[in-house]
């Protein structure tokens, strides 16, 4: 069961570095990650365990007949040791693909932990967005409610008609539908804060946010679709994942290829033995050493060889077909991406001055209403599309921002950011050359 924990300050909203840092310290997809990469760092131990000699206690008692006489005893106890010398490539194909899996597991957990980021950055930028968007939908519900006190005033002194006053009275209402709704996706959004971060979110702080974005700008705002496919390429974790795949199905098909050449070994044993058959002797145990070279050599398998290489053939490329889609998809989301961060910053600028035009619309709708000059239908027009105006700036304002994360997170940047120094917009925000 998630435990969330205790809210921040109430003085004070959650800031964007607090949020990450908080995700990042307990996710459990992250702790996934790390133990299949802890899984793949014992598998490359024990790969690289054949390089030793491995040695073995073992016994024996036994029981055995000496007719006519009676039965007597024949115990055993030893240590033997081995130790591989030459494979073919066998073992050095083991190691490496131990080596490459290890590889792919630890560009999975960084992997895990660039796409827990994302996710947090995003969704705070969207808990900026509709605490807005909500903020903006009360003041309109709120400016409804007070025409609509003043029309029911002037209808009783017969100022106006009724169709105007139920006109106002129907755009309440459906305002207070819409406050409603406003709210209740700010109430979600900082839910999914809550749960990712186990936090108590009840507001955000949009400092560090915008410091994070003019930072992000700074070093992706410029770069062209070519640019950005070519370093998503080669630091995408990802890509390096995907890579690391392949290699590892390589030195696997390499292995599969040489499992049927001999092994040479060097043995060794120590022998015990304990035998009362011989009743002229005193002492009955006796110890045999041999030191030797042993050759191992597969003759018949029952197709075990065959199925082993068809098995590593398959499983290459299928490394190679997933390595080849990660690409392509890669290569749609930045292309994506880069036209996102080159057009939203324009489209914010439209949707700007196109909700001043409408405010300045509304306001002047409003003198003449009370002059005369214009009507109710006149005033709900122009009060309606200043807040649709206003709520879609408010849309355009992070899509920008949103954008340079996720073209952050595709290019392998989003965790060299230390989100610690982002505090403040003025305070500049480090990330590697």
């Amino acid at each position: 069961m998630l435990s969330i924990s205790p809210a921040l300050a109430q003085d004070r909203c959650l800031r964007l570095p607090e949020a990450v840092d908080a995700a990042l310290d307990w996710a459990p997809q992250v702790a996934v990650a790390g133990s299949e990469r802890e899984v793949a760092r014992s598998r490359v131990l024990a790969a690289r365990s054949r390089n030793l000699p491995q040695f073995n206690l073992f016994a024996q008692a036994g029981i055995g007949e000496a007719q006519p006489i009676d039965t007597v005893r024949d115990d055993q106890v030893g240590i033997r040791g081995n130790w591989e010398l030459y494979s073919f490539g066998q073992r050095q194909a083991a190691i490496e693909e131990a080596r490459q899996t290890l590889r792919a597991a630890q560009a999975g957990e960084l992997e895990a932990q660039n796409d827990l980021a994302e996710q947090v950055i995003l969704l705070y930028y969207e808990a900026l967005r509709t605490a807005r968007i909500a903020s903006l939908q009360r003041a309109q519900t709120e400016g409804y409610a007070r025409e609509a006190e003043t029309i029911t005033k002037r209808l009783d002194r017969g100022l106006v008609t009724r169709s105007d006053a139920r006109q106002i009275e129907a755009r309440y209402a459906s305002s207070l539908a819409e406050q409603e709704l406003a709210d209740l996706r700010r109430d979600q959004t900082q839910a999914e804060l809550s749960v990712v971060t186990d936090v108590e979110v009840t507001c955000v702080e949009e400092n560090s946010a915008l410091a994070l974005g003019q930072s992000l700008a700074d070093v992706l705002g410029r770069l062209n679709p070519t640019e950005a496919l070519l370093l998503a390429e080669d630091s995408a974790y990802a890509m390096l994942r995907a890579r690391a795949r392949v290699r590892s199905a390589q030195a696997r098909l390499r292995g599969a290829n040489r499992a049927g050449l001999p092994t040479l070994s060097l043995t060794a044993f120590v022998l015990g033995e304990y035998d009362d058959s011989d009743l002229l002797i005193d002492d009955r145990w006796s110890q045999e050493d041999r030191v030797g070279f042993s050759v191992r050599q597969d003759i018949f398998t029952g197709g075990r060889l065959r199925a082993e290489r068809s098995e590593s053939r398959a499983r290459l490329r299928g490394a190679a077909a997933d390595l080849a889609i990660e690409r392509q998809r890669l290569e749609m989301e930045v292309r994506r991406s880069v036209l996102g961060v080159q057009r939203q910053g324009a489209v914010a600028t439209r949707r700007e001055a196109a909700s001043l035009a409408a405010f300045d619309r509304l306001e002047a709708t409003s003198l003449e209403l009370e002059r005369g000059t214009k009507t109710i239908t006149d005033f709900v027009l122009a009060n309606d599309d200043y807040y649709r105006t206003a709520i879609d700036e408010v849309a355009a304002s992070w899509a920008r921002d949103q954008e340079l994360v996720r073209l952050a997170s595709l290019t392998g940047l989003l965790l060299e950011i230390d989100y610690r120094e982002v505090r403040e917009p003025a305070e500049e925000v480090r990330l590697p050359e």
